[in-house]
């Protein structure tokens, strides 16, 4: 496992909290939310990366159109 340093998640956090400390382009309310939300975002939308590139791959259901492509049923 990578120190947490090294992660994406961290540098995310850190640069949106310096962008709304010292940003000063919205308002305080504005910045807060701002310093909330991307780094929430961003660690859910990699957490539901991850599980969809653990998540084992099912088998994709036979296509009907596949046999008549193979000539596979024909009489």
């Amino acid at each position: 496992m990578k120190p947490g340093w090294k992660t994406t998640e961290f540098w995310v956090t850190l640069g949106t909290t310096l962008w709304a400390l010292f940003g000063h382009s919205l308002p305080p309310t504005a910045q807060a939310l701002v310093a909330t939300v991307v780094p929430a975002a961003y660690s859910i939308g990699r957490a539901i990366a991850k599980a969809a590139a653990a998540a084992p791959s099912s088998p994709a259901p036979a296509s009907p159109v596949a046999g008549m492509l193979t000539g596979a049923g024909l009489k």
